[in-house]
């Protein structure tokens, strides 16, 4: 399963908005007029920057093994196709969004993406708990951690 996203060059005032990917990149392929092409698996978290406010979106390429959850449809900007949208943050929630995936990627590496969209699920969770309140990082770095743990355990003793 995986999608395309198109990271725009900076200097190119056409496009509106710039875009951050967190993902399992598996293919790069740059263009000097047209950007950056990624390929990647998994869930995607797209950062995306205009003028005058920020959006963030944890998003997966629109399968039917996903469909038991009730999550919304559609496309995003510089992502090709339809995608299942599971969470949109704004305002602090994106800073906090931004904090937990670099710590995953940080301490469990680019695989944590492949985690099933449950996982994902409940990380929004965490992201609009410790988005709306103002606790120390270690009390969200902890939450994540031990929900983290337990979905690799879970991946692993499913293998």
């Amino acid at each position: 399963m995986a999608f395309y996203a198109r990271i725009p060059i900076k200097k190119n005032s056409d496009e509106g908005c710039s875009l951050y990917l967190n993902s399992l990149v598996t293919g790069k392929w740059h263009d000097s007029e047209r950007g950056t092409l990624l390929r990647a698996e998994g869930t995607g978290i797209a950062f995306y920057s205009y003028s005058s406010y920020r959006r963030a979106y944890i998003f997966r390429e629109a399968s039917k093994s996903d469909d038991i959850f009730p999550l919304l449809s559609g496309k995003l900007p510089l992502v090709k196709g339809y995608v299942r949208i599971v969470y949109f943050a704004e305002g602090r929630r994106i800073d906090v969004l931004k904090f937990i995936c670099h710590n995953i990627e940080k301490k469990y590496g680019k695989d944590c993406y492949l985690l099933p969209i449950s996982y994902w699920l409940k990380i929004s969770a965490l992201a609009d708990k410790f988005g709306y309140k103002n606790p120390k990082p270690q009390r969200t770095l902890r939450a994540v951690t031990l929900l983290t743990e337990k979905y690799k355990k879970r991946m692993e003793e499913s293998e």
